[in-house]
């Protein structure tokens, strides 16, 4: 085996080398040639599959390869192409969130994150049927973080940590494009059979979008937790709701974010009487639900640009 190959797997355990170079896997030109069937077809698990696929991606650039995304079209090509500082890692990033996006930061328009995404999604679909259930994006973004950081624990800590914010980004991608197909049937919770279409999953075309926006609603689920309790992170003061009286106590958490890691248009005038804004429903507390509709509703009215990309297939 080359050295730059072996210097590229400084990390993987002796057996998933010796595999590669029984396989005649010697040099990184043979390693950016492998997809992620080919390593599946080795008997690689996932998680190894992604840290294969990355080490080779960021070697050089993969060509050639199987690119359904660059066939999207329309708007969500366009603004994607156009948006990528709505999600854009900043050094004032808080610790977690920081780490959450670094795993993500696949989202760029060149040749290298394209190829990137093809493979990675590929991975994600693990029941290779060409969509992403909400289930599958859950536990490939837990595999994507835990090979990024090659630490099983750590990587399961932040995917637990912005847990509640995946199924918002996940709705939104998979309603982005327009349906095209109605491929199959499933059974509901009654027994009944309904038609399933491409509205009901990601699509490769969407993939991408999903990316952002799960970088996008976990900074808003961030700063909600920042709030809810007083508290960075998740503690036991943590309800997933936010009472009259956290609000005011995190106003000063909101103004210093909102210059800084989560310039929302929303939050540079947030004020006490704010409170009742976000509560639509005047429950007396704010709901994530209702937090990240507000923030929402703020980018989309002045046409931001991440105000654009949640707007997207609107």
């Amino acid at each position: 085996m080359e050295k730059e190959l072996r210097e590229a797997l400084a990390g993987f355990d002796a057996a998933v080398i010796a595999k590669l170079a029984s396989n005649d896997v010697r040099s990184l030109e043979d390693a950016k040639l492998l997809s992620a069937e080919d390593l599946k077809e080795l008997g690689f698990t996932l998680g190894v599959r992604n840290r294969l696929l990355r080490v080779a991606s960021e070697a050089k650039p993969f060509y050639g390869v199987r690119g359904t995304l660059s066939k999207a079209s329309g708007s969500v090509k366009d603004l994607l192409a156009s948006g990528l500082s709505a999600v854009g890692l900043g050094s004032s990033d808080p610790p977690d969130l920081a780490k959450f996006k670094s795993a993500l930061d696949f989202t760029s328009v060149d040749a290298q994150s394209k190829s990137l995404r093809t493979q990675i999604y590929s991975c994600w679909d693990t029941n290779e049927n060409g969509f992403l259930s909400l289930a599958e994006t859950d536990m490939g973004v837990k595999t994507q973080l835990t090979s990024h950081f090659r630490d099983r624990k750590e990587g399961e800590r932040i995917w637990k940590r912005f847990r509640k914010s995946y199924i918002r980004a996940f709705v939104d991608a998979a309603d982005a494009a327009p349906q095209r197909s109605r491929k199959a049937t499933t059974s509901s919770v009654s027994g009944k059979r309904r038609p399933v279409s491409d509205d009901d999953y990601v699509t490769p075309r969407e993939f991408r979008l999903l990316v952002c926006y799960l970088q996008i609603y976990a900074t808003m689920y961030e700063l909600f937790s920042l709030i809810d309790g007083h508290s960075e992170g998740v503690t036991v003061d943590d309800d997933n709701r936010i009472s009259r009286d956290e609000w005011g106590q995190g106003l000063a958490i909101v103004q210093k974010a909102a210059k800084t890691w989560a310039p929302y248009v929303a939050l540079q005038t947030a004020s006490e009487a704010t409170f009742d804004e976000i509560d639509t429903n005047s429950g007396g507390f704010i709901t994530l639900t209702e937090f990240c509709e507000w923030i929402e509703k703020g980018e989309k009215r002045a046409k931001t640009t991440t105000g654009e990309l949640l707007g997207v297939g609107e």
